[in-house]
């Protein structure tokens, strides 16, 4: 989404999501599949819309790397779930939005960040999201990686990685994402073709 920058034009487009992005459409269709109820469906909308606020602390060169991160960079972006949730606390939104946002990229096996949760003490929420934006993640375009996955390799990917052995996901939400992915799910804001 666009991004405030301390750069002379103040502006610009930086490769993360946008409130109303596909992002968004699947987060909601998962927690759907899922059977949620309409609080926490709630919840992952509106976390999801703001997951990534924290990379506003971004230097710019960040963004723009055109390389995979390094250590360095890999010290400040492990942050921005901590920073974002500051942010949302800071502004009184609810509780579980901000521990969502926290969260989010927090892996069932332990190996994700910031804080090392794993398994039932992740939110259901967080690893919705983390699900949802790493599809995105995977589908997008990136300076670093010169193809997009292809459906076929997202679901792999997200069936590879929710196993007994690599379990980083959860293997309930991936199998929801996946039966969305499988309905037809168009990476367009809507969902929709």
């Amino acid at each position: 989404g666009w991004r405030w920058s301390p750069s002379p034009e103040r502006w610009r487009w930086a490769p993360s999501s946008a409130p109303g992005s596909w992002l968004l459409a699947l987060a909601n269709a998962i927690s759907t599949r899922l059977n949620l109820n309409e609080d926490s469906i709630r919840t992952v909308i509106i976390a999801a819309s703001v997951h990534d606020v924290g990379k506003f602390a971004w230097p710019d060169i960040v963004l723009r790397e055109e390389k995979k991160a390094d250590a360095n960079d890999w010290r400040l972006i492990r942050q921005h779930p901590i920073i974002g949730s500051d942010i949302l606390k800071s502004l009184k939104v609810p509780g579980r939005v901000s521990n969502a946002v926290l969260q989010h990229h927090e892996a069932m096996n332990g190996s994700g960040y910031p804080q090392g949760l794993e398994g039932a003490d992740i939110l259901l929420e967080a690893r919705i999201i983390m699900v949802a934006d790493s599809v995105e993640a995977m589908a997008s375009q990136r300076p670093w990686r010169k193809n997009r996955f292809s459906r076929e390799q997202i679901v792999k990917e997200l069936l590879s990685n929710s196993t007994p052995v690599s379990n980083r996901y959860d293997r309930r939400v991936v199998d929801a994402c996946v039966g969305v992915l499988e309905k037809g799910f168009a990476f367009t804001p809507t969902g929709r073709k």
